[in-house]
């Protein structure tokens, strides 16, 4: 009785074994889809411009993003569309990667502006005021930073 148990016991574990192989196999075959990024960002209040740089990591393909802005606390009523031209709320011409004329990668090394317009809510970004950016590729959050108007 006790051969057949042994032979059962190391079936048993060569299955379990192959199966722990199997999986980590598999795991390192199938990358994290969600992109890792560094931004700095700052904002400037004479112009109402936020900019975006990115620092390193993935390239991002900027119709995945979405850029979230809040002023002093309250986020803008209009949000920009990434990429655009011409969206209510923002001046039209943004560059690098949100202005849909330019590559089709956001790669390190590139920056972003977008500038807000007098008909955005809040209009304005004042000196030593606090922006808040949440710069996000499909339900995942890339970024969420703070700066200070300069």
């Amino acid at each position: 009785m006790s051969p057949v148990i042994g032979v059962v016991l190391l079936v048993g574990l060569t299955i379990l074994l192959a199966g722990v192989a199997a999986g980590g196999l598999l795991a390192a075959d199938s990358p994290d889809p969600r992109p890792t990024v560094a931004v700095d960002a700052s904002a400037d209040p004479t112009t109402n411009t936020v900019t975006l740089r990115h620092v390193r990591g993935d390239a991002l393909d900027p119709s995945a993003l979405s850029l979230q802005i809040a002023v002093n606390g309250t986020e803008l009523e209009k949000q920009p569309p990434i990429p655009f031209f011409s969206a209510h709320g923002f001046v039209p011409g943004p560059t690098g990667p949100f202005n849909p004329e330019t590559d089709s990668e956001w790669t390190a090394g590139e920056t972003g502006t977008v500038r807000i317009a007098s008909t955005n809510e809040p209009a304005g970004i004042e000196a030593g005021g606090r922006v808040e950016l949440t710069l996000s590729h499909g339900d995942h959050v890339l970024v969420e930073t703070t700066v200070t108007a300069q």
